[in-house]
């Protein structure tokens, strides 16, 4: 079973999928992660090593070398693989700004607006 999303707009998260990404979200946000007192920035690949060790240390390893694998989610629905097409578009500015207020105010992103547009002019059109 999926939430309930429309795979032409967004890609679907299974139940199981949105229970471990809230716990690793509650774990971050709890701020239940080990930071020493010596904690100092990093750059390249020290940032890297850090970076890693830090997600191991909330995700484990295992999990991690899979949601690196997997790469972004596809948008065609869950337990289906491959490239998501991808289209570049360019705007008018004032179109472009009010797309970005749009998707502000329904706390979405301009390419999920952009996905229902289409898919509505699409299905309109036929």
């Amino acid at each position: 079973m999926t939430k309930d999303r429309d795979p032409l707009i967004g890609g679907n998260v299974s139940p199981e999928e949105d229970a471990l990404y809230a716990a690793w979200s509650d774990r971050i946000e709890a701020d239940d992660i080990h930071t020493p007192e010596t904690a100092q920035a990093f750059e390249g690949a020290g940032a890297q090593r850090a970076t890693r060790a830090l997600l191991e240390e909330i995700v484990g390893a295992k999990e991690l070398d899979r949601a690196i694998g997997r790469g972004r989610p596809t948008l065609a629905g869950v337990g289906k693989r491959g490239e998501s097409p991808k289209i570049q578009v360019r705007l008018p500015r004032d179109l472009d700004e009010a797309l970005k207020a749009r998707a502000a105010i329904e706390h979405r992103k301009p390419s999920e607006l952009a996905r229902e547009a289409i898919a509505l002019y699409l299905r309109d059109a036929s």
